[in-house]
């Protein structure tokens, strides 16, 4: 897995923030090729957002992120005991957190997410899904 990060902080309790991650995850199951091997499932992501401590004990983050999964294993259509990689799967979004506490003695954890999910190439379901 690769990863890199730059923080950017213009005043004390507010960040601003970037990232870059690629990852991959060994395939599974049986290949229709003559290997029967599956090759290792790639992942791309990449993410902006800003932090902010609205007060001592309260913080928010803000984040637009964009992910990308590629050599997702699809069933053989014609053979559905093995399969092919020609699945591809991206992801957008926005993530807004909020947590601390907000008087003595509450807390508050508070989460919203908006996401985009689309098949991007697949031999099974109509891209776009």
């Amino acid at each position: 897995m690769q990863d890199y990060r730059i923080v950017y902080q213009p005043i004390k309790p507010i960040s601003l923030y970037a990232s870059y991650s690629r990852s991959f995850t060994p395939g599974t199951g049986v290949a229709s090729d003559v290997s029967g091997q599956l090759r290792p499932e790639r992942g791309t992501q990449y993410e902006i957002g800003v932090k902010a401590d609205i007060t001592d004990k309260l913080s928010a983050t803000l984040a637009l992120f964009d992910i990308t999964r590629t050599n997702v294993a699809t069933p053989d259509p014609i053979n559905p005991l093995r399969s092919i990689q020609t699945g591809e799967q991206n992801s957008r979004g926005v993530e807004l957190d909020l947590s601390g506490e907000i008087v003595p003695g509450w807390n508050i954890f508070a989460g919203f997410l908006l996401i985009d999910p689309k098949l991007t190439a697949d031999n099974t379901f109509p891209v776009g899904n």
